[in-house]
């Protein structure tokens, strides 16, 4: 049975299937440049969050680090580990909370304060993309450097910096 003597249902069907198929092809030639270029990690691809991960009893303090926030402390440092979708803002954001945790003085900071602490973290240490697993340090001096230049503030900055501290409800501790 030849092409040209087929109905035009099986002729449809026929086309249909290599659509499907070219289609098929093109997106095991992009994904296999994707996994030869790097842009896809197939490590961190399947990995299960750590919140449905089933932990087995010889694995209790590494999880009990990863409930922790991934908040490593050395002398002067605070070590954060970047979870999936985390950029340089967000370790910043964790770093602050915990220095303030760790610090309990009266700072009497305002959520304005926060977004200015990180922001000023980030613009020391430079924004990058993060991969899975990555740690970024903040340094005790330079966070509490960030908090004694938020002192600083004026009432306009602080007004301005409201539209950024709304958009982001993490801030309240």
């Amino acid at each position: 049975m030849d092409l040209f003597s087929q109905t035009t249902t099986e002729k449809e069907k026929i086309f249909r299937g290599l659509i499907l198929l070219a289609i098929f092809v093109l997106i095991a030639i992009l994904g296999y440049f994707s996994l030869k270029s790097g842009a896809i990690n197939l490590t961190n691809l399947f990995r299960l969050p750590a919140s449905i991960r089933q932990p087995a009893e010889e694995n209790l303090e590494e999880v009990a680090q990863e409930t922790s926030n991934f908040t490593l402390f050395e002398a002067g440092k605070i070590q954060e580990i970047a979870e999936t979708g985390e950029g340089t803002t967000n370790l910043a954001r964790r770093a602050v909370k915990q220095y303030l945790q760790a610090n309990p003085q009266s700072f009497n900071l305002t959520p304005e304060h926060k977004v200015y602490i990180e922001d000023y973290l980030v613009k020391k240490i430079g924004a990058s993309w993060l991969n899975l697993g990555q740690t970024l340090e903040f340094s005790e001096n330079l966070i509490k450097e960030a908090i004694d230049n938020s002192a600083n503030l004026s009432q306009t900055q602080l007004n301005n910096l409201t539209q950024y501290s709304q958009l982001v409800l993490s801030l309240n501790y």
